[in-house]
């Protein structure tokens, strides 16, 4: 064997033990409380639990059952994250991480762009493949009704002309159900089959731009806006559209269904028109 593979070789060794040790040796518990208290110190208003982080080939590091708190509010509960640095926008001069996370019995992928002035994120593209609603704790704590449904989807982030923060997203919502707090005329629950819907917000209100479901109770479309509250659940609702009840939801519907009947038979094959206002937490329809 000649000189240059041995010392091929020796390198080859010297690399992958040290990789060995870096992996199993790893100070988890150390490098956690250290991540947790600057986190915490650098926004107080949050706080952060991890069962343990290793670090993952080549540059980046891996966190297991993570959870993030807002005031107490949940805001993420992760089985598994990996962060990893962006290597190709350090080319272009440009400060990112890409991430991988395991939530909610689905899949989170984002590429998040950096200030290099305050370290804020710039951009963000975000991609949603089969999270279950049901299991997201920050709408369990927001919203009085049970949710159930399985979001693909994406949501782009940048920040515009003076800092505002521009949100759009389209998504996929798959066998929907909302079981309601209190029965909602006679009504338990209801069942939507495929939602395909795009909006855009600045977080303050919320503009959607198509709101279609086929399948389930009620055929429909929807658009219009939502003024975020604080308390979520207060958000004011504006949207206007169209619904089409099938024959069988519209018997769970009680007084209000033969009313229901005679407005469909005077109704075109699209159903008819529907204004909702009031809130999430007691919306009104007209």
């Amino acid at each position: 064997m000649g000189k240059a593979n041995i010392k091929f070789l020796y390198a080859a060794y010297i690399i992958g033990t040290s990789l060995f040790f870096l992996y199993y040796l790893f100070p988890s518990k150390s490098f956690s409380d250290y991540l947790k208290s600057k986190i915490e110190q650098a926004a107080p208003d949050f706080s952060i639990t991890i069962e343990n982080v290793r670090p993952v080939f080549p540059l980046g590091l891996k966190f297991v059952n993570l959870s993030v708190e807002n005031k107490g509010t949940p805001v993420l509960n992760a089985q598994k994250l990996s962060v990893t640095p962006g290597f190709l926008s350090l080319l272009a001069g440009r400060i990112s991480v890409d991430i991988d996370c395991e939530a909610y019995k689905g899949a989170i992928e984002a590429a998040l762009d950096f200030k290099r002035n305050n370290f804020m994120v710039s951009d963000a593209d975000v991609e949603f493949n089969h999270v279950q609603i049901g299991d997201i704790l920050f709408l369990k704590n927001s919203i009085p009704h049970d949710l159930i449904g399985s979001l693909d989807g994406q949501v782009n982030y940048e920040t515009g002309e003076n800092n505002k923060q521009i949100f759009k997203s389209d998504f996929i919502l798959t066998d929907f159900i909302i079981t309601f707090s209190s029965p909602f005329h006679g009504l338990e629950k209801l069942s939507l089959k495929k939602i395909e819907a795009d909006f855009e917000t600045d977080r303050s209100e919320v503009k959607v731009n198509r709101f279609l479901n086929k399948g389930g109770d009620v055929d429909g479309s929807l658009s219009g806006t939502v003024l975020i509250n604080r308390k979520f659940e207060k958000s004011v609702l504006n949207l206007n559209g169209t619904i089409n009840p099938n024959p069988e939801f519209t018997d769970k519907l009680g007084k209000l269904g033969p009313i229901v009947k005679r407005i469909l038979k005077k109704s075109g094959e699209d159903g008819f028109p529907v204004k909702i206002q009031g809130t999430f937490e007691k919306p009104r329809f007209f």
